[in-house]
């Protein structure tokens, strides 16, 4: 880990294998990489930094995006995992939007959500 600012929860002081580990958490804070993902096949909350996988083989599932407000930069996913034509509802909260838009729903089988948080709202990066 030599080089590695420790200045954000790195410690040089400690063992290889716990600054792994705060390397990694480090990582995740960021939204430089996602943390273990949960199959939902219910109503959930989505998370900054983690991959909601939604299966809607059983009906169609309401995600409730995180809030935006100070969030600034981090990132959505949401991840349709069946071939199914049962839609995903994408729920915001308060007055919040992606792309001005107050819901989105997409039903594309395995389809994929990717939006990040801006100025109290969501910019849509990608959508398929």
């Amino acid at each position: 880990m030599a080089g590695l600012p420790y200045g954000r929860g790195l410690n040089p002081n400690i063992s290889q294998q716990n600054q792994n580990y705060e390397f990694r958490r480090l990582l995740q804070e960021l939204g430089i990489i996602s943390q273990p993902t949960r199959v939902y096949t219910v109503d959930v909350d989505a998370e900054f930094g983690r991959t909601t996988r939604v299966d809607t083989s059983g009906g169609g599932v309401t995600v409730t995006m995180p809030n935006a407000v100070g969030n600034d930069g981090k990132r959505v996913v949401i991840k349709k995992i069946s071939s199914d034509t049962n839609a995903i509802t994408i729920a915001f909260r308060g007055s919040q939007t992606a792309d001005g838009q107050t819901s989105l729903s997409f039903n594309a089988s395995y389809g994929t959500f990717v939006a990040e948080a801006a100025g109290g709202n969501f910019d849509i990066i990608y959508e398929f």
